[in-house]
């Protein structure tokens, strides 16, 4: 009786202190699971929309559940980042590339995409570079900025614009040539969040690196 009392408890814990994570890798499924659909099956817009709906769910919910029962992990922080990023980026490319026939001033989405990969590049080396000095047992903070969390809401939001935009097409009604003002729109909000989320990550890497500097010269310290 004690035993299985005490197997109830352990898989009580287990699924607390990994649910946050469960939650967020089945949302890096389901992105996997859209831009396949996306790719290989392109008509098949209803499957897309649930797909991105349930990732989109997953990213909304996963941050809640660590944060009420206290998980919050840097393995989960890190997945939720590759899981928005896989679904955002690439289905925006893929869509305006399958769709490009369909959409306004088309150098207008490369530019804007091109801008975005650019910030992108800069955030990741600042997050190698603080995922480095973790491992090396720094206290540091790898969460998402609040600016970061808004450009990745603004991501979803994007791609289920066009995707429901897509879907009204299929029953007649000529949407996207104005929805995509929207997600232009989005997509220079992304901009301008990333390029804050970037100076907010770059100051942490300053902060970080001058603390670093500091401890290895206490007589310096001292002098002071």
């Amino acid at each position: 009786m004690v035993d299985i009392k005490e197997k109830k408890e352990k898989t009580k814990n287990w699924w607390k202190k990994n649910l946050a994570n469960l939650v967020t890798v089945a949302g890096v499924i389901s992105a996997f699971l859209f831009l396949e659909t996306v790719i290989l099956e392109p008509k098949s817009v209803k499957k897309q929309i649930i797909y991105a709906l349930i990732t989109a769910i997953t990213d909304f919910i996963d941050g809640k559940i660590a944060k009420d029962t206290n998980t919050t992990t840097v393995f989960g922080s890190y997945i939720d980042r590759i899981r928005d990023r896989i679904f955002v980026y690439p289905g925006i490319i893929i869509l305006g590339w399958q769709h490009k026939e369909k959409i306004v001033f088309q150098e207008l989405l490369v530019c804007l995409m091109a801008s975005l990969f650019f910030f992108e590049v800069l955030i990741f080396r600042i997050g190698a570079v603080g995922y480095y000095w973790y491992r090396r047992g720094k206290n540091i903070d790898l969460q998402s900025s609040y600016f970061g969390k808004k450009k990745m809401f603004t991501g979803f939001s994007v791609i289920l614009i066009w995707l429901f935009s897509l879907h009204l097409e299929s029953q007649g009604i000529a949407l996207l040539r104005y929805s995509i003002w929207l997600i232009y729109l989005g997509l220079l909000l992304m901009i301008y969040w990333s390029y804050v989320s970037w100076k907010e990550y770059a100051q942490r890497e300053i902060e970080l690196r001058k603390a670093d500097s500091e401890n290895k010269n206490p007589s310096k310290n001292k002098a002071r």
